[in-house]
């Protein structure tokens, strides 16, 4: 009986290990190696927005959520010093639910490009400390066809001055929304 309970084990546990698809193929693949990119051409091609990049005051639609850059800022308060050779840049975004669903929308949605190619998000400690209005946020409830305005401050380089932001429903590969503004 205990041979045969031993058996049993290691085939659950052989199952187990191969249904967690434990290997190096493209799936395994973090957005952060390869952001955006997909189709032969390896071109970013956002999911709703046909390849479109919004600008400041255009509201980007997707399948859930109409959403906007409604002002980009640079803040005159804050509690740390932004790092040598950095600026804080604050974004005030406007997020509608046209889904027939509840849903909620949080600052880690939007990331902007870094010089590096890579995502990154708002800086850490953004939750209070900036002479901000709309007051900075984490994240937010929206009830069916409710609106909501927020502020997410970023630490971006000095050096980059023409900002890619992205706004992605989930941790997807791509953006549903692709927004570019000067800073």
């Amino acid at each position: 009986m205990k041979k045969l309970i031993i058996v049993f084990l290691s085939f659950v546990l052989i199952l187990t290990i191969s249904a967690c698809g434990y290997g190096n193929n493209d799936a395994n693949k973090t957005s952060s190696e390869n952001p955006g990119m997909s189709g032969a051409s390896g071109e970013k091609q956002p999911k709703m927005t046909k390849d479109k990049a919004y600008e400041i005051g255009e509201y980007a639609k997707t399948e859930h959520y109409e959403v906007a850059i409604v002002k980009v800022t640079k803040p005159t308060e804050w509690v740390f010093e932004p790092e040598e050779g950095k600026e804080y840049v604050a974004v005030e975004i406007s997020v509608k639910n046209i889904s027939d669903e509840d849903g909620s929308v949080g600052q880690s949605d939007f990331q902007y490009v870094g010089e590096d190619g890579k995502l990154h998000g708002r800086y850490p400690n953004t939750y209070s400390g900036f002479g901000v209005e709309p007051a900075t946020f984490g994240a937010e409830d929206l009830a069916i066809g409710e609106s909501f305005n927020g502020t997410i401050v970023y630490l971006l380089p000095k050096s980059i001055n023409e900002v890619e932001l992205w706004y992605r429903e989930g941790w997807t590969a791509t953006p549903d929304a692709i927004f570019k503004f000067s800073k």
